[in-house]
């Protein structure tokens, strides 16, 4: 037994050591294993450029996502908001006067790919 968990130990950490945490994200978008740390600061002048459904970045509660090939389950309502700061729209569902289910806010760190200079 004792060999057999010295042959498996270096394994198991090799295993470990060879995930990159940028090949983990949602639909091609990296997924942040810690927001707070390795942070990338974008302008609003940055994120305006992507404005397509094709390449699509928003900025939402001071957090820039990059939701390029998203799955919106209302389709392609959040298309609109593509290169702008969309928090409001986010936090008010689209001008329907409810926040976003819990699930929907839970799905925001998959999709960071930064904050916005200044904050929000």
């Amino acid at each position: 037994m004792h060999r057999l968990l010295v042959f498996m130990m270096p394994l198991v950490l090799l295993a470990g050591c060879t995930i990159n945490p940028q090949d983990t994200g949602l639909h091609g978008n990296p997924m942040r294993v810690n927001a707070t740390v390795n942070s990338t600061i974008f302008t609003m002048e940055e994120v305006a450029k992507h404005n397509t459904k094709e390449d699509c970045w928003m900025v939402i509660n001071g957090d820039v996502l990059n939701l390029t090939g998203f799955p919106h389950p209302g389709g392609d309502t959040y298309v609109p908001f593509c290169g702008t700061d969309a928090t409001a729209a986010f936090n008010d569902e689209g001008g329907r006067g409810m926040n976003h289910t819990p699930q929907a806010f839970s799905m925001l760190d998959n999709y960071k790919i930064g904050e916005i200079s200044g904050g929000n």
